[in-house]
């Protein structure tokens, strides 16, 4: 069985459209919608979200930021 990119698109596009502040928030919305919604078989046996912000407002000199969660 494989993994339809249209439903994981939809489900990211969907929780990235709720705001939050910390990127870390996101992502694990993403995951935990992901591992709910999305079929899991023995050749997909886990799930990982990465998500980079660009430019993040920390007052410092970075160009981006990234957080990755497993589950």
């Amino acid at each position: 069985q494989t993994v339809d990119y249209v439903d994981v698109h939809r489900i990211c596009a969907r929780e990235m459209a709720t705001r939050s502040k910390l990127v870390e928030h996101v992502a694990g919305r993403i995951l935990k919608a992901l591992r709910a919604e999305l079929p899991l078989t023995e050749a997909i046996d886990r799930i990982e979200v990465e998500i980079t912000k660009f430019a993040p407002p920390i007052g410092g000199d970075c160009d981006r930021i990234t957080v990755t969660l497993q589950g």
